[in-house]
């Protein structure tokens, strides 16, 4: 693979972008010209951190549609396409944007339109991330206790575009995260899965590790910072109102609020890692 700083596609070699936001990692692929998305084989083997690119998922930009900028495609790791993805969503903003300008548009996900604001300067990308549902306003379980390893923990079913499960408590530790994660990814009431958040409160913010499902422990997760927010507004813990709430996770922070009409808002850094040229 060759690095290059500004490369341009030309005959039949196939460029890929490394993108990071918070940790969270993520192979590009622009095909706005030949709207091809890669096969589940083919994204893991892209996402494979010994034999690929190495990443938690695979960001296809398509053509846009109905007025959108472009439309994104998600492929996790394991072959799996979920329906959004904030973090991955900011790394696609600030592609289109050429990471440089300070604008404003649209892109298309599966979870519907979101309307990205990208200060260049910054390096920041904000989102609307629509409104956010909890429990049985979203058809998800309404239950207010979960079962973990047999005892009872306080969560919320909240629903950001994808499915998430938030619980009240500290963070375990990674190796514990991965094997209690693994098992309630699965959680009854979730049809297709869903990730898992721990949600502490922490020096006025909050404090969030979270096990993404079709990936598994991540260094972050901009939906699942979402809904534990929402999860610790409905419990009383915070307020989204101003500024709204610093949610710290492995890695990095990202700050949550209201935006019109309700709906979520995210924001927080994105960064071009490399382009490269598979062969």
């Amino acid at each position: 693979m060759v690095d290059s700083q500004h490369p341009k596609a030309s005959g039949t070699r196939r460029l890929v972008h490394k993108y990071q936001g918070t940790g969270n990692d993520f192979v590009l692929l622009d095909e706005r010209a030949g709207g091809r998305i890669p096969t589940a084989a083919e994204a893991r083997t892209l996402c494979d951190r010994h034999y690929g690119v190495g990443a938690d998922g695979v960001l296809t930009v398509l053509p846009g549609r109905g007025g959108a900028r472009a439309r994104l495609h998600i492929t996790n790791a394991d072959g799996t396409v979920p329906e959004m993805c904030g973090n991955g969503l900011r790394c696609v903003a600030l592609f289109l944007s050429g990471g440089e300008r300070t604008e404003e548009f649209v892109i298309d996900t599966d979870a519907g339109p979101r309307r990205c604001t990208v200060d260049g300067a910054q390096r920041s990308v904000t989102l609307s991330m629509g409104r956010v549902r909890l429990g049985a306003e979203a058809g998800l379980p309404a239950a207010a206790t979960w079962d973990v390893d047999g005892r009872p923990v306080r969560g919320l079913a909240v629903d950001v575009g994808n499915p998430h499960l938030v619980l009240d408590g500290t963070p375990p530790e990674s190796t514990e995260a991965e094997r209690l994660g693994g098992r309630l990814v699965h959680a009854p009431g979730f049809p297709r899965g869903t990730n898992v958040e721990w949600v502490m409160r922490d020096d006025g913010g909050l404090r969030v590790l979270v096990h993404e499902r079709g990936v598994g422990l991540t260094l972050a997760c901009g939906t699942g910072a979402v809904a534990s927010a929402f999860a610790a507004r409905a419990w009383g813990w915070v307020s989204l109102d101003g500024p709204g709430v610093r949610v710290s996770l492995p890695g990095g922070a990202l700050r949550i609020g209201l935006g019109p009409g309700g709906e979520a808002t995210l924001t927080g850094p994105a960064e071009r890692v490399f382009t490269a040229e598979l062969g």
